[in-house]
């Protein structure tokens, strides 16, 4: 169609009386007048062509969420707590079985029988499990690793470290002050830090935790671990590429024709082989 032919079609179809109408009943209407303009695709690639055809409806839209990921290198790193319902000795009766488990080591460090599901009470279990094992409110900062002020940040934000530290309710406010922390062990010093392990273990020992035979005996190790770094090699870095481009492509709403998501992972894991074969051109040639 040429673009007077365009211009045409367009002026009927915004007619008072087509307003309203689907390119299908415009066109059947025109034939009852004895008036042919174009096939009904054409009608919609015109109205396509003035961004003039669109879903009505309202579209809901999801934001991306990030998967949280939560990795244990050690114990009473990451503990996983769930509630699972027993039967009791009578019909419709139940008990229910409150376990706290360590990711890492895949022991049980506390666990508590109780007839409800109770918030009060999961609390009770976690705060005294935390005391059992020595955890207090600040492990949270030597656990990952973080900075007094990121703690505190993420105190506030985290419901998850709230009930971890023994809270009830959603707190809105911090406990203690951002720099509380940091005065605190500014004060203490080496004599102090060993006066407070002594009196830890001494308290052990007065509640029954520790033995005077358990202490015959201490063994000191250190372990390095190497870290989980890997060189950027280039198949890397143009798989990263790939994979950032399609990701910035459906954030701006451009489709594309193929993502190359199973072939790109295909390709790197054969880079991979290759080079670890040393199957490569250079060195076949040699």
């Amino acid at each position: 169609m040429t673009n007077d032919e365009r211009v045409q079609v367009l002026a009927v179809l915004h007619q008072d009386r087509f307003m309203d109408r689907a390119p299908a009943e415009i066109y059947a209407t025109l034939l009852d007048e004895g008036v042919y303009l174009c096939s009904i695709s054409t009608m919609y690639r015109v109205l396509a062509a003035n961004h003039e055809v669109r879903e009505r409806r309202d579209q809901l839209t999801h934001p991306i969420y990030a998967k949280p990921e939560l990795l244990a290198t050690g114990p009473n790193e990451v503990w996983s707590w769930d509630i699972t319902k027993l039967k009791g000795p009578t019909k419709w009766s139940y008990f229910q079985l409150y376990v706290i488990i360590d990711i890492f080591s895949r022991c049980v460090v506390g666990w508590m029988l109780a007839d409800r599901e109770s918030s009060f009470l999961a609390s009770k279990l976690i705060r005294e499990t935390c005391q059992r094992h020595g955890i207090e409110p600040g492990s949270l900062k030597h656990i990952h690793n973080l900075a007094d002020e990121v703690v505190c940040e993420r105190w506030i934000k985290n419901p998850y470290f709230q009930h971890f530290c023994g809270e009830t309710f959603f707190q809105q406010t911090l406990p203690v002050d951002r720099s509380s922390m940091t005065r605190w062990r500014q004060r203490i010093g080496a004599d102090e830090l060993a006066a407070l392990v002594q009196e830890s273990l001494a308290a052990a020992h007065r509640g029954g935790a520790l033995r005077p035979q358990d202490l015959e005996r201490i063994t000191v190790d250190t372990t390095v671990q190497p870290k989980a770094v890997t060189f950027p090699t280039d198949a890397k870095l143009m798989h990263k590429a790939r994979e950032r481009l399609v990701r910035l492509a459906k954030e701006w709403g451009i489709e594309l024709r193929q993502s190359y998501a199973r072939v790109g992972r295909l390709a790197l894991m054969k880079q991979a082989r290759y080079a670890h074969a040393k199957q490569h051109t250079g060195r076949a040639a040699n």
